[in-house]
């Protein structure tokens, strides 16, 4: 892994490559402002995907129209509008739909990297960087928020649960995600940036996983760690010592301390997610079973559908806080199974990159590695949230789709280096 371009050199390359260069950069101003800004990212994002669809017309692109990943997004997507036509309520599930569109970044982000070999590789490290870069300022910002509410405690509330008022579902996968990309350069051999860097890149991102107080962000970024070592990567005697260390830490810390302890009772008391798993998803499977084959509708559910079975929920969840379930309760058995189908292809995708970079030696190794462990992570938080409908997670979801569509276009028989983008 090459150190952070030159941002005029960058700029310089962006220009002369044209429209290409442009949805280049508009692709890394999505991972940069993932974690920051979620209509900064969603612009960017509208940008790269109309940019690469002028340049696809014109260079009459139509191979990623074969590729099975693509293939799985189409089919959910139509699985989509059926349930929005059919469901419970049209008017609320149809406007939904425009978020299909950020399946077309799994054909633009492959689509639109230079022809170059060592150049390809390039522009995806940097997407890695540019996340890195969006990271840091949302940490940044997070320390604020964090100080502000220490010192800004409303009179009669308990001083942890503002703290963890404080915490945020989306960012700190973002931050996840990238920590896991810097360990997978760094236990590889793949970084070639300073150390220092290197431990300031995974640690303040593992900061930054822990200070916004969620449990299943911590689960699943422990499997993600668990995906990095089965798939090669191998920590140095030190750095798993000072991991274990800073692990027993976090332990002594009254905030961290708390949450742990409280998972149990809150997973199963009044309200808890295993109330809504056991007692609304039945009882909406019910009624749609009685006239609704797809589903209540992508996007439609309500609180007070859930609170009509689960009385004790928060007043503003709208969902089951469980990927699968929600989509089965939203698009029925059929989108649960082609969503189901679309996820297990993308791991068993990611899982072949590892392979084959690992037997061809080939330069995205790390990269491959940890997009695998991203992979994980990712849909092992979907298991207690539903970030499938968050729209940064799904953009990032989206993008990380992409790179491993990119990735698997490097010929697993060409020497390290090599490669050629076939249309």
């Amino acid at each position: 892994m090459k150190g952070p371009p030159i941002v005029q050199q960058w700029f310089e390359g962006c220009r002369t490559a044209g429209v290409s260069g442009f949805v280049r950069l508009a692709l890394a101003a999505v991972m940069f402002w993932l974690p920051v800004s979620i209509a900064a990212a969603q612009a960017s994002a509208v940008a790269a995907i109309a940019g690469w669809a002028w340049t696809a017309v014109r260079r009459r692109s139509s191979w990623w129209l074969r590729e099975p990943l693509w293939a799985w997004a189409f089919a959910f997507w139509v699985v989509a509008a059926l349930s929005a036509v059919f469901g419970w309520r049209p008017a609320v599930s149809l406007p939904k739909l425009h978020r299909a569109a950020w399946f077309l970044l799994l054909a633009a982000v492959p689509d639109s990297l230079p022809d170059s070999p060592a150049e390809r590789e390039a522009a995806l490290w940097r997407l890695v960087w540019a996340l890195l870069g969006g990271c840091a300022v949302a940490l940044a910002l997070h320390f604020v928020r964090l100080g502000r509410a220490i010192l800004q405690v409303p009179p009669g509330v308990d001083w942890l649960f503002w703290i963890y008022h404080q915490g945020s579902m989306r960012t700190p996968q973002f931050h996840m995600v990238a920590m896991l990309l810097v360990l997978a350069a760094c236990t590889t051999g793949a970084w070639r940036g300073p150390r220092r860097a290197a431990a300031l890149g995974w640690i303040s991102n593992a900061a930054g996983v822990v200070l916004h107080f969620k449990r299943g962000v911590w689960l699943a970024t422990a499997g993600g760690l668990l995906a990095l070592l089965a798939a090669g990567c191998r920590l140095r005697p030190r750095v798993a010592a000072a991991v274990l260390v800073g692990v027993a830490a976090l332990l002594c810390c009254p905030p961290v301390r708390s949450r742990v302890c409280d998972a149990p009772r809150q997973f199963l008391g009044r309200g808890g997610r295993w109330e809504l798993w056991t007692s609304a998803v039945p009882r909406i499977l019910e009624i749609n079973g009685r006239g609704y084959p797809f589903g209540l509708g992508y996007g439609g559910m309500k609180n007070y559908e859930l609170r009509h079975h689960v009385p004790g929920i928060e007043t503003k969840l709208s969902h089951v806080h469980n990927n699968a379930l929600q989509v089965l309760l939203e698009t029925g058995w059929a989108g649960l199974v082609v969503w189901c189908g679309w996820m297990v292809h993308w791991l068993v995708r990611a899982a072949g990159d590892v392979h084959r970079g690992s037997v061809a030696g080939a330069p995205p190794t790390a990269l491959g590695r940890g997009i695998f462990a991203a992979a994980i992570a990712l849909l092992l938080n979907g298991v207690v949230e539903y970030n499938f409908g968050t729209g940064t997670v799904l953009i990032l979801m989206a993008m990380l789709m992409g790179c491993t569509l990119a990735l698997g276009r490097w010929r697993s028989t060409e020497p390290a280096g090599a490669g050629e983008r076939s249309e």
